[in-house]
């Protein structure tokens, strides 16, 4: 009788720590879905609008990287108001090298700056939220660059005091 209770503690035990892994993995898929970019889908985030009227710069963050299976990649910066489809081009950068890696730390995390004043001059001054989108394109036009992966981890505006 024992041996039975046992198994069915250990069962319900094994049944709830597989239902938290499988929520906790959903919503965490659903939340680096909207952040990872490939080359079929660009990564989105959603970033507030600075404020001052200085140079403003985007400090962009890559939290992991896969390369891909053949040729070589761009990552396209762009940003526009939120919840269109238009968006101006800030900038270009290319993981280097071209090898895999995931940043377990915030510190680990490679970083890239863009001068976005131009940018948000073109956007209207009503806009409280700006879309930073990034798009993966290939770099060599007659080799597809499949399997290619960008996964942001923050963004935000950086405002540099001009004297």
């Amino acid at each position: 009788m024992r041996a039975m209770i046992r198994c069915l503690i250990a069962g319900a035990a094994a049944l709830a720590a597989l239902a938290l892994s499988i929520f906790g993995a959903t919503s965490l898929r659903a939340q680096d879905a909207e952040a990872t970019s490939t080359i079929e889908r660009a990564a989105t985030l959603t970033v507030p609008r600075p404020t001052s009227p200085d140079e403003v710069y985007l400090d962009l963050w890559v939290k992991a990287y896969t390369p891909p299976s053949r040729g070589a990649i761009e990552a396209v910066v762009s940003i526009g108001p939120a919840g269109h489809d238009a968006a101006i081009e800030v900038g270009r950068f290319a993981v280097f090298p071209s090898e895999p890696f995931i940043a377990t730390e915030v510190s680990r995390q490679r970083a890239y700056r863009f001068n976005a004043a131009a940018a948000l001059r073109t956007l209207k001054a009503n806009d409280k939220s700006i879309t930073l989108r990034v798009t993966l394109v290939s770099l060599i036009a007659d080799i597809p660059a499949e399997g290619a992966k960008l996964l942001l981890g923050k963004a935000t505006f950086t405002t540099a005091l001009v004297r």
